[in-house]
């Protein structure tokens, strides 16, 4: 985990300063432990410290977040389950962006899919971007985005090792 005090100021509402992927990382364990991914489709939002923050349960195509819980999104991972094979969509990555997640992790099956787009921007300015595209890969090629793809049995690892590396360089990179 890099220092706050290392890092210089994100956007105002952008991107968590501090995220604990190990705390993270074993949340997505837990939660997938605790109840079938699918279906019915399900999101989980955890907090950057590897809390969570709420669970949300929907039927076979869809999941909605009520009204009044919308406050849990920001900065938040999300953990979405898709029916097998059908991965993210460019609406998955639309509402982790606007809402600074530094992670959307869908999992489809026996495929997990780790999709973030780490930014110094105005998050409504990125989702913009995104929509303009229409498509998932060519919104991420338009907002510098990545995804990385991984059996679900080894999410957490990739979480750990991958994605956390990955953010260190983006922090690291920061720095300068």
């Amino acid at each position: 985990m890099t220092p706050v005090n290392k890092v210089p100021s994100l956007h105002e509402h952008g991107l968590p300063l501090e995220v604990h992927w190990d705390r993270i990382a074993e949340t997505v364990r837990h939660c997938l432990q605790l109840d079938a991914p699918f279906p019915p489709e399900q999101l989980w939002v955890i907090a950057p410290d590897g809390g969570l923050r709420g669970h949300y349960r929907g039927d076979d195509s869809s999941v909605r977040v009520p009204f009044h819980e919308l406050g849990k999104l920001y900065q938040a991972v999300f953990l979405h389950t898709h029916p097998p094979r059908f991965g993210p969509n460019v609406s998955d990555l639309y509402l982790a962006a606007i809402a600074s997640s530094p992670l959307l992790a869908v999992i489809a099956g026996d495929q997990a899919h780790l999709v973030f787009v780490w930014h110094r921007s105005a998050p409504g300015l990125v989702g913009a971007q995104i929509a303009a595209a229409g498509e998932l890969r060519p919104a991420l090629e338009a907002v510098g985005g990545r995804w990385l793809q991984c059996p679900t049995s080894e999410i957490t690892n990739a979480i750990r090792r991958d994605v956390a590396g990955l953010w260190e360089a983006f922090v690291r990179a920061l720095a300068w």
